[in-house]
């Protein structure tokens, strides 16, 4: 699903990641971890195309990286971010609705979708309000929502639960659990929260002076 060969990136020639070699299989659980500069959200942007300049390989859902489209990458990985990034003038439908619209997708088949989606993440009858009216825990169930909406094979996760308290953050971890249970959706999701990932007794990589380890 997820695999990267000998992938190095370097700021400014300070290297950022060494040699990363791991792989994920489809509808794994995966925690990555690691303190702060270590290469972590490095490591995701590159997954997500934020950053093309690296070397080595990197392949998704069978597919060299670099050989994919912007939408064609899109449309595999969803993404999830620790703040949230919705536009707050937009309702929480309109947010959700905007990652079909963007590749061009059927007006009809948007709505429908988006409605399933926003009952699925518990914000059924929430789809009109703003993002300034929910709590921060309902805001990242829209985005969860929002990255769900094109049926991606994986969720990348950079701390979904970094702005959250312990309460919500456990929410959100037990969400994504159960998506990945109940549709197979694979997760690697980037997190500081040793107490919640332990519940999980899931798979963890850890990267280390720019080496992801297990």
């Amino acid at each position: 699903m997820i695999e990267m060969k000998h992938v190095e990136k370097s700021y400014r020639q300070v290297p950022v990641l060494r040699d990363v070699n791991f792989r994920i299989e489809r509808g794994e659980y995966v925690f990555l971890k690691g303190d702060s500069g270590s290469g972590k959200s490095t490591l995701l942007k590159i997954l997500y195309r934020d950053i093309e300049d690296y070397s080595g390989e990197v392949t998704l859902d069978g597919k060299p990286l670099r050989s994919l489209a912007r939408y064609e990458s899109r449309r595999i990985a969803g993404t999830i971010f620790q703040t949230f990034e919705l536009l707050g003038r937009k309702t929480v439908y309109e947010n959700v609705a905007l990652a079909g619209e963007v590749i061009g997708r059927r007006e009809d088949e948007i709505k429908q979708e988006t409605l399933n989606l926003l009952h699925r993440v518990g914000l059924s009858g929430k789809q009109d309000r703003y993002p300034h009216e929910l709590s921060g825990g309902e805001q990242q169930r829209v985005a969860i929502a929002r990255a769900l909406l094109n049926k991606p094979k994986v969720l990348l996760a950079d701390e979904p639960t970094g702005n959250l308290d312990p309460a919500n953050a456990e929410k959100i971890l037990d969400l994504l659990k159960q998506l990945n249970e109940e549709e197979g959706i694979t997760m690697f999701i980037v997190t500081h929260a040793e107490e919640l990932s332990h519940k999980y007794q899931a798979r963890t990589l850890y990267v280390r002076e720019g080496r992801v380890e297990e």
